[in-house]
């Protein structure tokens, strides 16, 4: 059933037309399956076979191509991949009208047939029901019903992971024989997660963040209302200089100098008082957020056990 030795040069691609924009693709393919074939001739095909799919991916077309990625992949023991890549080549070539094709694929196939491994689950039917329930197989996604269907698998280790909003995911993984093996995987009914929720756990003592915010809060508030105070004494003060010491064209006697000094010293403490106090009041803001915060926890339980999740700090 070894093909290849009769398949050489660009007469591979006679399954599709070649235009001459296409020459890379063409020559880069040329190689790679050329490469492949030499490989495959020493039995090589961990080797060949990704190179045949990189040619393939350049000429997608090319069937001749294909059919030698389907041998490889069988003389690899991949025998589910090759019975799947015989299937796309007989349903092209029929729809193609290329007898010869065909029937060289339906040859394969009915070799293949008999030596497959199959994997199949079950699943709860209480399972299947869930909403937003989630089944991957080797990590892709399928659909309920193809979990009971006797699919074929290369061998190898399988696994299959089912999770649902609400219960706890469940993963289970098998080994396929490399022929005629058929396994099925039981898998259960997903256990509720049931989450209790606990109160906020206070934290042993006040940190010292905290402490220190409060006098922070306390001294910048101090500085304000006395910056108020002073602010309160300027104005006043000017006042007493503008009702006779000093005259509306600003000038004064002995008496409204003094007091027009003494009211800028006032009004000078003020803005001092104020300012700072909002600094040391920013400062107790920011020792305030970056206090340590109480932890919080949530209890989970299943069938398994009871576990405690939660943030401590």
């Amino acid at each position: 059933m070894k093909r290849w030795v009769a398949l050489s040069g660009l007469a591979v691609f006679f399954a599709s037309p070649v235009h001459a924009q296409m020459a890379p693709e063409v020559a880069k393919a040329q190689a790679l399956f050329d490469s492949a074939l030499a490989l495959m001739g020493q039995k090589r095909y961990v080797e060949a076979c990704p190179k045949l799919g990189e040619a393939a991916s350049l000429l997608p077309e090319a069937q001749g191509i294909k059919e030698q990625q389907a041998l490889c992949h069988e003389g690899q023991g991949l025998l589910a991949t090759s019975w799947s890549e015989w299937t796309r080549l007989k349903i092209v070539a029929d729809a193609a009208g290329q007898a010869e094709r065909s029937k060289t694929a339906a040859e394969h196939l009915a070799a293949l047939s008999p030596r497959l491994s199959t994997l199949a689950f079950h699943l709860a039917p209480t399972t299947a029901a869930l909403p937003g329930l989630e089944v991957k197989r080797d990590g892709a996604i399928v659909g309920i019903a193809e979990l009971a269907t006797a699919v074929p698998v290369d061998p190898g280790t399988h696994s299959v992971a089912v999770s649902a909003p609400g219960y706890q995911p469940l993963q289970r993984t098998v080994e396929v024989p490399a022929e005629r093996g058929s396994v099925v995987i039981e898998l259960p009914a997903l256990e509720r997660v049931i989450i209790v929720p606990s109160p906020p756990l206070e934290p042993t003592g006040t940190p010292w963040q905290k402490k220190a915010a409060y006098g922070a809060f306390a001294v910048g508030g101090a500085a304000i209302l006395a910056g108020g105070v002073l602010g309160g004494l300027a104005i006043a003060t000017k006042d007493q200089s503008n009702a006779g010491p000093c005259r509306p064209d600003n000038l004064c006697t002995q008496e409204g100098v003094d007091l027009r000094r003494q009211a800028r010293a006032f009004g000078n403490g003020s803005t001092w008082s104020i300012v700072g106090g909002a600094i040391v009041g920013a400062a107790g803001v920011t020792l305030l957020v970056l206090s340590p915060r109480a932890p919080t926890a949530q209890v989970r339980v299943t069938t398994a056990g009871v576990s405690l999740t939660g943030q401590f700090q």
